[in-house]
């Protein structure tokens, strides 16, 4: 996606480490959102295992330190 929405040159045209560079900034911003999806993939998956718990609720029993780590 990202040769054909944000970099002009075909991939076959580039060279290897203009590709590795490529491939390495994908990986970053993947870790980025990763890093910030993964407490509320969590948050979720404790709503949908407990019964009539709210969002301040299992925030406040977990604590906001636990779902970040």
């Amino acid at each position: 996606m990202v040769y054909k929405y944000v970099i002009p040159t075909p991939k076959n045209e580039s060279s290897g480490s203009f590709q590795l560079g490529v491939s390495f900034a994908g990986g970053y911003v993947a870790g980025v959102l990763c890093v910030i999806s993964h407490p509320t993939d969590d948050l979720v998956s404790l709503l949908n295992n407990a019964k009539r718990a709210s969002v301040g609720h299992v925030v406040k029993k977990l604590g906001v330190w636990v779902l970040l780590t």
